[in-house]
C-alpha cells in the first residue's frame, strides 16, 4: 500500500528542513554543506525538495533567508529601545564577544565565497534592515542628534559600509579597537556636536 503524506505533515517536515539545514549551514558553512543529510534528517524525498527547490544553492539561499528573518524582530526592537545616538556606541562598548573566536568556530567566510549567494545577502539586507535602519537615522535627525544637512540614503550607505569595514577588520584587531576607532569616526562625520 503507497503511503500518502498530508500537505501539513509535509509543511512540518519542510520546517524541520529548514531547522536542521540552519544548523549545517552554521556549523559547516556553504563549502561542507550536506545537504543529503539535511533532506535525509527532515524525511523528505530528493525529488519533493528538488521539486519545491530546484538545487542545493536555491535552497541555501532559503536558508540564509530564514536564518536573516529570525533577526529582523529583534534587531527592530533593539533600535526601537534605542533612544539616542550615543546609546548605539554604549550597546556596542557593552558587547563582550571575542568575534575572532566566532569566525574560527564558524565558517562563516564562506558566505561570501559565492557572488549569487553573497548578491542575495546583500540585496536582502537592505529590503529588510534597510527601512529599519533609516527610520532610526530619521529619528536621531529630527532629535538634532545627527546632521540634517546629508540625506538619510546617503547617511544610511555611509553607515552600512562602516559595518562591512568593521566586520573585514574584527578578523585582525581586536573588537573594542575596531569599535573605538570606528565611534570617533562615525560620530566625527555624523554628529551635531562632536
Amino acid at each position: 500500500m503507497k503511503k500518502h503524506y498530508s500537505k501539513k505533515s509535509t509543511e512540518k517536515k519542510i520546517e524541520k528542513l529548514y531547522n536542521f539545514s540552519r544548523s549545517e549551514l552554521i556549523e559547516n558553512g556553504i563549502q561542507k554543506y550536506n545537504f543529503e543529510k539535511v533532506i535525509k534528517y527532515a524525511g523528505l524525498s530528493k525529488a519533493t525538495v528538488y521539486k519545491k527547490f530546484y538545487n542545493r544553492k536555491n535552497f541555501i539561499i532559503e536558508t540564509i533567508k530564514f536564518l536573516i528573518d529570525d533577526y529582523i524582530e529583534p534587531f527592530k526592537k533593539l533600535l526601537d529601545d534605542v533612544e539616542s545616538f550615543d546609546e548605539v556606541f554604549d550597546f556596542l562598548y557593552g558587547l563582550n564577544i571575542d568575534f575572532k573566536e566566532i569566525l574560527d568556530i564558524y565558517p562563516i567566510e564562506d558566505l561570501f565565497s559565492d557572488f549569487e549567494i553573497l548578491d542575495f545577502i546583500n540585496n536582502y539586507y537592505y529590503e529588510k534592515f534597510g527601512i529599519i535602519i533609516k527610520n532610526k537615522i530619521e529619528e536621531f535627525k529630527i532629535k538634532g542628534e545627527i546632521r540634517n544637512d546629508i540625506k538619510t540614503d546617503f547617511i544610511f550607505e555611509y553607515i552600512t559600509s562602516v559595518t562591512k569595514s568593521i566586520g573585514n577588520l574584527l578578523s585582525k584587531y581586536e573588537y573594542k579597537e575596531v569599535i573605538e576607532s570606528f565611534s570617533i569616526l562615525i560620530n566625527s562625520s555624523l554628529k551635531n556636536d562632536f
